[in-house]
Formats: C-alpha cells, structure tokens, sequence
C-alpha cells in the first residue's frame, strides 16, 4: 500500500523584525539617552537561503552587530558596511524569551549590550543579527533611524555603553494545533477525502520550537538519534488538540531520515519511510512525524479521517513528505 497527500500545505514560516530600541548608557549603567529606531523589514535573501537551514529561527538573533557604514539596507547583503563590534552579553537583570502572542504568532525577544570598550568614541550608524560571533552571516541589516524614518547616527562616548533590544516575529501558517483539511490516496485501498493536519497539540509554544527544530533538521528524541525524525503510527481516531501520550503507539516508531538540504530550498523534506509486512499491523487512524518527548506530542500530526486495518500482507509505504517550509 502506497500512500500519496493530494493536497498538502506544509507549515509555512515567515519572519520580521518587529521593534528595535536603543539605550545608550553611562559608566554607573544609568540610561542617558534612550528611543524606538523605526525598523525597516530586511530579512536577507541568506536568511532565507542558508541560515534558517542552520541555525533555525532562534539563534538567527543570537549576536547583535554594529557599524559605522551607511549604504542603504538591500536583502541581497550579507554584512555590515563597517562592523565595530558584535556581541552574545545579556546585560545583568534582563532576560530573553520567546513568547506566544497569537495564533500562529511568536515573538522572540533580545536584549543585548555593548561595553565601552567596544563601542566607546564611535558613531554608530548599522545594525544588525547574526547566528555567531563572527563572519558575513547577518540575518538582518538596517540603519539607526529616528522618528521620521532618517538615517541618524549614535554618538557614543568614551565611558558609555549601548544596549539593544529587539523583537523579532515568527508566524507560523496555517494556523498551528487546528485541524486543516488535506486528502490521501492510498493505492489499492482508495481516497481518503476527509483526512486533517495540525502542527503540534503539546502547549501554546509547541509549534515554535517544532518548526525551529524542523528547519534544522535535527534527530527526534525516540532513540533514533542517529535517523533524525520519528514516524509513530496514530491509533486512535481523535483530532485536534484532543490526542494524549496513549493515542501514539511510540514503542512502534521509525526512526527516517531528512532529505539533504540544499542551498535556496527553503523547506526540510523527510524521506520516504516502509513500515514492513511484520511492522505495526493494526489500525492505523494516521501517524505523526515527531520531533520532542512523548510527554509533549510535539509533531506534525495527519488524521486519516478513516481507520486503515494494516496486515501482515502488505507493506505500507509513506513517499517523502514536506513538513515544514519558509519564506517572505
């Protein structure tokens, strides 16, 4: 038996940046100046290309960068005009979070700050995100701006320091932990016409780190470490957010592995998986691809909409699979 989606929209996940404000500091860590630069969306065309691919959408933001340059934000750049410094340091007392701020809708927060030693006697024009401390990786590049939208530069004196802090959106479509409608073939068996997906019913969160880790391409935890992604057969014909630990069979999961990635994809594909003639026969309501802990069912879950009574006669074969895609 060989199962075929007709219609399947994966996960799709778009970024951009939300706020950047800036504080520049005194040497005691009093806030001397402080205001909200208007932020212009330049996601880089690297961004999409490579990084997310990398590094997942989290750690896009891990490092802040500055510069003194002044040539206009263009997605195809890759670095600062001119970089002064780069920085991973969490100032004392602040913290940084991802939260859950609508459907579909996550808001990753840093804040960030530079020593004097780093930015003292400069004028900072440029700014931007990176996955690491050091290389043409920038996820994003703008120009500090004032209130109307104009370039402006920070002065920064010899015993100041400058923090950032920065919102940064995920969205993830449609929206995660609903049922969505999507229709399988199922060769000799027929159309399964009211067959559902959703991302995920484990928290409000679940779907964040689900596709943050999907992008990756990193191993599921089921003792499939070395495959990369579990597949557990569905053994109940519960939808929705209603699934609990019971309604996977996990002892049964295969482990499958990622299709390579390649530069400019901008989609993670599992590969295609045979469940053997003496492998999980019994009814099968669907099967989730699993990334987390059976704790938190955390996964791209498909409902066959229909029970598919798996024998000891037929294999089942599920061809490769688009779990998660991203994009402007």
């Amino acid at each position: 038996m060989r199962l075929y989606s007709k219609k399947h929209q994966a996960p799709h996940a778009t970024i951009s940046a939300h706020e950047l404000r800036w504080q520049i500091l005194d040497q005691r860590g009093r806030i001397v100046r402080e205001a909200e630069s208007p932020v212009h969306n330049i996601v880089l065309n690297q961004t999409w290309n490579d990084l997310i691919a990398a590094y997942g959408f989290r750690a896009l933001s891990a490092y802040a960068v500055v510069g003194t340059g002044s040539t206009a934000p263009d997605a195809a750049q890759t670095q600062l005009d001119a970089e002064v410094a780069r920085t991973s340091s969490v100032p004392s007392g602040e913290s940084e979070n991802v939260v859950h701020i609508g459907a579909g809708v996550f808001e990753i927060m840093r804040v960030k700050q530079f020593t004097s030693a780093q930015v003292g006697s400069q004028n900072l024009t440029e700014w931007g995100w990176a996955p690491t401390s050091s290389g043409a990786n920038l996820s994003a590049r703008e120009l500090f701006r004032d209130a109307n939208g104009d370039p402006v530069a920070l002065t920064i004196d010899a015993d100041q320091s400058l923090r950032l802090i920065y919102k940064q959106r995920v969205t993830i479509t449609p929206e995660p932990m609903t049922a969505h409608a999507i229709s399988f073939d199922m060769q000799n068996v027929g159309t399964y016409s009211n067959a559902q997906y959703w991302l995920s019913n484990a928290n409000a969160d679940a779907p964040f780190w689900f596709a943050d880790f999907a992008a990756r391409g990193l191993a599921s935890q089921f003792g499939h470490a070395g495959s990369g992604i579990s597949l557990a057969r569905k053994k109940t014909n519960m939808v929705a957010q209603a699934q609990q630990s019971g309604d996977l069979d996990y002892n049964g999961s295969v482990g499958i592995a990622y299709a390579q990635y390649n530069s400019g994809d901008r989609k993670r594909v599992v590969s295609d998986v045979t469940v053997g003639e003496n492998t999980q026969n019994a009814d099968w309501y669907g099967f989730v691809y699993l990334l987390n802990n059976a704790g938190n069912i955390d996964g791209l879950w498909l409902d066959f909409g229909a029970v598919l009574a798996k024998d000891n006669q037929h294999r089942l074969i599920i061809p490769a699979f688009t779990i998660l895609t991203w994009g402007p």
